[in-house]
């Protein structure tokens, strides 16, 4: 309950909230989706563990990619930074766009994460 009233005062920022409200569920989602798949992983390696070779580190660490996001949510929240477009129909159809990427990025990186 509490959840949703904090979601709703949010959603006050933004220029349309049934949007906002819709794509913090996406994101809410797509982050459900990523910690499964990382913990299917951790788990995957605890069955049959592999020797990992660490060569160099990658510039997309898991740690990177957390601090990425820590700092980028006060700009999704806030909608800091966004477009305002008071037409609907460009407000749905960026919005599916992102939807399209959001899912790409998904399934990218659930197919990274088996092929490791």
């Amino acid at each position: 309950m509490i959840l949703l009233e904090m979601m709703n005062k949010l959603a006050e920022y933004s220029v349309n909230p049934q949007l906002f409200k819709l794509s913090l569920v996406i994101i809410d989602f797509t982050g459900i989706i990523l910690l499964l798949a990382v913990l299917y992983k951790f788990f995957e390696h605890s069955i049959k563990p592999v020797e990992i070779s660490q060569k160099k580190k990658h510039f997309f660490s898991t740690l990177g990619m957390t601090i990425a996001v820590l700092i980028l949510c006060k700009f999704w929240i806030f909608s800091i930074g966004q477009l305002n477009i008071q037409d609907k129909i460009t407000q749905y159809i960026y919005f599916v766009i992102g939807c399209i990427f959001v899912t790409f990025g998904i399934i990218w990186h659930i197919k990274s994460k088996i092929e490791i």
